[in-house]
């Protein structure tokens, strides 16, 4: 089976933009001001928390999301910008020092025992 990855890189301000929309679609009280920063903690298993600023800097308030929440936010912004993404395809996130990014992951089936998937049907390799 060949498998095809891609990434889309969601800068910070972006997936900040994109969260404080899952954050209103989902009902998710959050504070009524400005973020300050979205803190990323772990490796295998990263934690996102968005923080809004307070009048004091050193203590801004802190919303933990799940990473279920996280992805979804993600899938919904690239929905609303007409990016394509396959419905049955799996799909992660990975932490780079520009932002975070969506990981989509799609098996394609490589010889005639796989089951062919749209992507792969009807296309001939040609000698």
């Amino acid at each position: 089976m060949l498998v095809e990855v891609r990434k889309i890189l969601f800068p910070l301000n972006i997936l900040g933009k994109s969260l404080l929309k899952e954050c209103e679609h989902e009902g998710l009280q959050v504070p009524n001001s400005q973020i300050q920063g979205i803190k990323i903690e772990g490796d295998e298993h990263p934690k996102i928390t968005l923080q809004f600023m307070t009048a004091h800097v050193d203590a801004p308030v802190e919303v933990p999301l799940s990473t279920h929440f996280v992805l979804s936010a993600m899938v919904i912004t690239c929905i609303d910008h007409h990016v394509p993404l396959p419905r049955h395809a799996t799909k992660s996130f990975k932490i780079y020092a520009q932002g975070l990014a969506l990981v989509i992951t799609l098996g394609i089936p490589a010889c005639e025992d796989e089951k062919p998937t749209h992507a792969a049907h009807g296309i001939e390799a040609h000698h």
